[in-house]
């Protein structure tokens, strides 16, 4: 067996060759999705003890149900996501002894027929059981899942139920009756249908559970009760809101919590006594949600909260902040948040519309080992303000003194292009997407006594940005050419400019750029 992160560095050596196993890990996930081909006896996954392949087929199966784990809006759980454990036994003769003489990978039961459930108990032996059904199918599921539930209770370690049925409200009635044997460490319920249903609170096992999802349920919490184990929390659209002192303090009950998703879920009302802010210190991602709700408790819970510098942040609100008081204390909620996570400066931000036409601002990073980029901050407000007058009121509660990189979906207008540029000092490089491009380089332009705006620019990008021409207006090519020979003049020179996708840009442009800039073109030339 191979546990934790060991099976990243176990190698078998084959002749003249060394294979990891995570690479026999896509190799066998190749071999699975192959069509009609004979596998290669040769190949090394054939060649490992079986020991070593039963523990890839576990890595498999947690892999396949980590992908639905944790992630919203949540997803369907079917009988696709597990598919994958029914292909190991029909891969080849080696694959199906060794498939069936792993029990733990028969595990999750999948209530699309009696047989299956019967099989794969067969097969589990006597290891952990996790309950799976998202109650669409036509089997009448209720009474085999209470069936295995009183057969088997004390091998049920995670219970995913979607209830989508009138039929289901028996099943939640019986969860709310089940002895203490009944110990889950996951346990995750989500009501689709039907409103006003009370959380089973009796098969909460607060020394042993580690992943509590409650979606559309009735959650009253109670804040004297502590998780240890809990690393995963989400709680979405519950009929009774959750008053902030109360969540706050269950908070820390919570040591190791590592994935806090809270959606329609807090109280608005206001707190007489002062609250003591909580520290969560393994935290990795924080998701806060609110839709066509009052979202005036978000800036509180915001403030409340000390989350490390590493933690992933998605915030959005709809349509709350009507009033400019209340959009800038959400501006100051979050500068009271970055100032207290010590985090490392968010470098790059992307500002573009979101679906609504409000404003979305994300900011990314680079891995440390893949070095691809990947999302830090993902802050959506669509609040009955436009992009631009949202953007002027949050902004300033950035880390803006550390910004380097700077990506414009649309266009603002001078004065705020103005008022960025006084607090964006070491702004070096900015992609301009579409109508962001005229006002921009139109401020650009604008130096006085020897300054001009963005004097650090250094890299700009043009990206699906529209020139004029004779019979459409924007921002013509002379003009671009114009504003960087002027700042070149007086030492603000321009290192890099990069055109893609543009409209009614031609070579000819290009060449006369290339005068006064190095352009980087890659000749296409878009028009509509």
């Amino acid at each position: 067996m191979i546990d934790g992160d060991d099976h990243q560095n176990e190698e078998r050596d084959n002749g003249s060759r060394t294979v990891t196993v995570t690479q026999l890990y896509g190799q066998m996930l190749t071999t699975m999705t192959s069509s009609g081909s004979q596998s290669d006896a040769q190949s090394p996954i054939y060649l490992l003890p079986p020991e070593i392949l039963g523990n890839i087929f576990g890595l498999a199966v947690i892999a396949c149900k980590d992908a639905y784990v944790c992630k919203w809006p949540p997803r369907n759980i079917g009988y696709r996501s597990y598919a994958t454990f029914f292909n190991f036994s029909f891969v080849s003769q080696h694959w199906r002894s060794v498939a069936l003489s792993t029990p733990y990978i028969w595990g999750t039961l999948l209530f699309i027929s009696r047989k299956l459930v019967s099989v794969m108990l067969e097969r589990s032996k006597m290891a952990n059981l996790s309950i799976h059904s998202q109650l669409s199918y036509r089997l009448p599921a209720v009474p085999l899942i209470m069936e295995v539930m009183n057969d088997h209770i004390s091998r049920i370690t995670e219970i995913a139920l979607d209830i989508r049925t009138s039929e289901f409200l028996t099943l939640m009635e019986d969860l709310k009756q089940r002895p203490p044997s009944l110990r889950p460490c996951e346990l995750r319920l989500r009501l689709t249908v039907g409103h006003n249903q009370t959380f089973p609170s009796a098969i909460l096992v607060t020394d042993r559970l580690k992943v509590l999802e409650a979606e559309n349920l009735t959650f009253a919490w109670e804040p004297s009760q502590s998780f240890p184990c809990l690393t995963h929390l989400t709680l979405g659209t519950t009929s009774l809101k959750i008053p902030i002192p109360d969540i706050i303090t269950s908070l820390r009950g919570m040591p190791a919590l590592e994935f806090l998703h809270i959606r329609n879920s807090l109280a608005s009302e206001e707190y007489a006594s002062p609250i003591q802010p909580v520290q969560l210190a393994r935290l990795q991602i924080l998701e806060i949600i609110s839709e066509k709700y009052d979202s005036s408790s978000i800036p509180i819970f915001l403030t409340l909260i000390t989350l490390p510098a590493a933690t992933d942040i998605l915030i959005y609100c709809n349509n709350f902040m009507w009033h400019r008081p209340r959009l800038s204390a959400f501006a100051l909620s979050l500068h009271t948040l970055f100032r207290n996570m010590h985090m490392q400066p968010l470098q790059s931000f992307w500002a573009c519309r979101s679906v609504n036409n409000g404003l979305q601002l994300m900011s990314s990073a680079p891995d440390v080992e893949t070095h691809h980029l990947f999302i830090k901050f993902d802050l959506i407000l669509e609040v009955g303000h436009s992009p631009e007058e949202t953007m002027r009121m949050i902004f300033p509660a950035l880390l803006r003194d550390e910004i380097l990189s700077w990506r414009l979906g649309f266009g603002l207008c001078s004065k705020i292009l103005f008022e960025l540029s006084d607090t964006l000092p070491r702004l070096c490089n900015v992609v301009l997407e579409g109508d962001s491009m005229p006002n921009f380089i139109a401020v650009m332009m604008i130096g006085k006594n020897s300054s001009f705006p963005f004097p650090n620019l250094r890299c700009l990008t043009l990206y699906r940005a529209k020139f004029s021409s004779r019979f459409h207006t924007g921002l013509e090519a002379h003009e671009l050419r114009k504003c960087l020979a002027e700042r070149s003049k007086f030492g603000i020179k321009l290192e890099k400019l990069k055109i893609s996708c543009c409209y009614r840009i031609y070579d000819k442009d290009i060449q006369r750029l290339r005068e006064v800039v190095d352009v980087e073109w890659d000749g296409i030339v878009a028009k509509r």
